[in-house]
């Protein structure tokens, strides 16, 4: 009986190992969507949003193109700094991205109209990846406070 109680445990543990790992041939959801799956997202939702012609779509790609390399350059393979963290390494990054995205939305706002640029920067807001507590960075939603 005993036996049979530890093979129970064993394959359990066996199974929990191997159901955690990704399916083979399929992204593990971990890893950062690379430039070109952001762009396509982007372009999906804006198309949809703001009926925008393809000039102005090729426009809007190659500004997201830049900010996104630029981007994954600054931070590599980690995560975007917390807001509420207040090291000078952090502080520094997040000036340099709001800098990028400075420039990115400067790009953006020549090629659209004026009520059509305030509506993006409403899509924009709501795409940003946020943190596990509710943050999404220095235009979106305040931290929560503890």
């Amino acid at each position: 009986m005993k036996k049979i109680i530890c093979l129970v445990i064993i394959g359990a543990i066996f199974g929990h190992a191997l159901k955690a790992q990704p399916p083979a041939g399929q992204p593990n959801p971990q890893q950062r969507p690379t430039v070109k799956q952001r762009i396509d997202r982007l372009n999906d939702t804006l198309a949809k949003a703001l009926h925008i012609n393809a000039a102005q779509q090729k426009n809007i790609d190659e500004a997201y193109t830049h900010f996104f390399e630029q981007a994954d350059k600054l931070m590599g393979n980690n995560p975007p700094p917390r807001p509420d963290v207040q090291d000078e390494k952090g502080k520094k990054l997040r000036e340099q991205v709001l800098v990028l995205q400075q420039e990115r939305d400067g790009s953006v706002a020549k090629v659209l109209a004026p009520a059509a640029f305030k509506k993006y920067l409403d899509i924009e807001k709501s795409m940003r990846p946020g943190h596990p507590d509710g943050d999404h960075g220095p235009h979106g939603a305040p931290p929560k406070k503890p």
